[in-house]
């Protein structure tokens, strides 16, 4: 067979989280190996990376120029991170919690503290997904905070010195109003977003 029928350059596109040689190692593929790997089997090469790691949303391979592989990868983005016996596990926008660990968090995300429920847990960090980036990095920490009244309420720590008090299902739609409120106020205190949304001083 020619050297033409061997891949004989790999280029991985769109990686943020994960580095183009995690990429080209979840996919299985070498440079050297048959392109008869890739062609006609692309689906089969995807379904492999994404059951090896939740990062990956969607990843696709091409062969051009006979021989040259090209791996575009859409990853889901970090949504915080979530205490794990000594740890920090990292949230994915997904709602999903991967396997990947850090002993402190890192970047301007927010850590999932106090829930009980896994379900609740996806929930509140899908929401959080939905924010703009400029509120997401304005929260430092999100305690689950029930109370009889409100079962889903949750209490986030803001960087400027606010406090919030929401519910998770309404979470997203609510916080938008948040750079307005905190504007306004003359002073730190608490912004409450349960039902309606108001704001007073500590």
């Amino acid at each position: 067979m020619s050297p033409l029928s061997h891949i004989g350059r790999i280029s991985v596109h769109g990686n943020q989280a994960l580095s183009k040689q995690r990429v080209i190692k979840l996919s299985g593929i070498d440079r050297g190996d048959s392109i008869y790997r890739v062609v006609g089997k692309e689906q089969r090469l995807s379904k492999r990376v994404k059951q090896q790691t939740p990062r990956v949303k969607h990843i696709t391979f091409s062969i051009a120029h006979f021989n040259q592989l090209t791996i575009r990868v859409v990853e889901y983005p970090t949504a915080g991170f979530v205490p794990a016996n000594g740890y920090y596990r990292v949230a994915l926008g997904s709602g999903v919690i991967s396997h990947e660990r850090q002993k402190q968090p890192t970047g301007s995300y927010p850590v999932y503290d106090k829930f009980k429920s896994h379900k609740q847990l996806s929930q509140m960090i899908q929401q959080y997904a939905k924010l703009s980036k400029k509120i997401q990095t304005g929260i430092s920490e999100i305690q689950f905070s029930p109370t009889k009244a409100d079962p889903e309420r949750i209490h986030l720590y803001m960087n400027d010195g606010n406090e919030v008090y929401a519910t998770i299902s309404t979470f997203a739609s609510k916080m938008a109003y948040y750079p307005s409120i905190a504007a306004k106020m003359s002073h730190k205190g608490i912004v409450n977003l349960e039902v309606g949304a108001y704001s007073y001083s500590f």
